[in-house]
């Protein structure tokens, strides 16, 4: 099953925020009650230097658990490679991350995105033949 969470990018950087701490918990809390093995996240590695932080809330959640975790996003390079050139060509994105996370599609996945990608990449995941749930449309809003 492949779980999806929807978040205003905020909670994956800014580690202090109360909204993110509260993230962290809620994330821990379902990769223990959902058996999850793997996690993935809208983000790339460019991000971190220009965000000024070493990871993201997402795989320092991950790395406690003792669990696979993976950036999903191209980075600007592979994004001029895929052929995006703006937000009207995210559906190129999101089969990159399905592609990015092809090997782990079988089993107990969490993908952390914006939340405005939330309905799109279901709908990708269906029709590609995988079984996928929203755990929250907008984490910062809904969940707290």
């Amino acid at each position: 099953m492949i779980y999806l969470l929807g978040v205003d990018h905020q909670v994956q950087h800014q580690k202090n925020a109360q909204v993110s701490k509260k993230f962290m918990t809620y994330l821990g809390k379902s990769i223990r009650d959902l058996k999850i093995g793997f996690v993935g996240e809208e983000w790339f590695d460019d991000l971190l230097k220009e965000n000024n932080i070493t990871t993201t809330t997402t795989q320092d959640i991950a790395s406690n658990h003792r669990i696979e975790h993976r950036f999903c996003d191209p980075n600007r390079r592979e994004r001029n490679k895929i052929g995006w050139r703006s937000k009207n060509d995210d559906h190129l994105r999101e089969i990159y991350w399905m592609k990015k996370m092809s090997d782990k599609l079988n089993s107990n996945v969490i993908f952390i995105c914006g939340s405005k990608h939330l309905i799109a990449f279901a709908k990708l995941l269906t029709i590609s033949g995988h079984t996928c749930k929203i755990l929250s449309e907008k984490f910062d809003e809904i969940m707290y």
